[in-house]
């Protein structure tokens, strides 16, 4: 009894998430992972100029 009940569960969890896959792809949200990966640049922090201070060489 206890298998059947771990197998069952199981079988719904990864059906549940066959469904929200499917669903992700259907409503294309996969389509833009390139562009929506630069949104936390600006002017202020440029795509490829490293900005933090930890880096910087604090000795000159």
């Amino acid at each position: 009894m206890g298998h059947a009940v771990l197998l069952l569960s199981s079988m719904l969890i990864v059906g549940v998430a066959l469904i929200f896959l499917y669903r992700a792809f259907k409503t294309k949200h996969f389509e833009s992972l390139q562009k929506d990966a630069f949104i936390p640049f600006d002017d202020d922090e440029p795509v490829g100029q490293p900005t933090d201070q930890l880096f910087k060489d604090s000795q000159k």
